[in-house]
C-alpha cells in the first residue's frame, strides 16, 4: 500500500520477475532465507581448525546443515578445503557446531 497525494491508500502490484533468470534467483534467495543460519565468516580458530556455529531449521537433519556450511567454506577458500576433515557436534540445545579440520 502507498499513500496517495489526496490521502488515499492505493495497492501498488509490480510484476517483478523480467525473465527466467531474475526469478530463479528471487527463489533461490528465498530458498537461502529458510536453511540453517550460520556466518561463514564468523569462525573460531585454534590454528588447527575452523568452527561455525549454525542454527538448523525446524526438521531440518545436521547432515543437511554439514553440507551448506562446507559448501559455503569451499565458495571463500576455495575447492580445496572439500578435502579437509569436517565433523560436527550436535548439541542439545539444538545448535550443531560444524568444524573443518587444517
Amino acid at each position: 500500500m502507498i499513500q496517495a497525494s489526496d490521502g488515499r491508500q492505493q495497492r501498488v502490484t509490480e510484476n517483478r520477475f523480467t525473465d527466467a533468470a531474475s526469478m530463479r534467483r528471487h527463489w533461490k534467495s528465498t530458498e537461502e532465507k529458510y536453511m540453517a543460519q550460520f556466518d561463514i565468516d564468523s569462525h573460531l580458530s585454534n590454528g588447527k581448525r575452523l568452527e561455525w556455529l549454525a542454527l538448523p531449521d525446524a526438521g531440518e537433519r545436521a547432515d543437511d546443515v554439514l553440507s551448506k556450511v562446507k559448501q559455503a567454506a569451499i565458495d571463500k577458500f576455495g575447492g580445496v578445503v572439500f578435502f579437509n576433515r569436517w565433523e560436527r557436534v550436535v548439541a542439545s540445545n539444538g545448535y550443531i557446531t560444524v568444524r573443518m579440520y587444517a
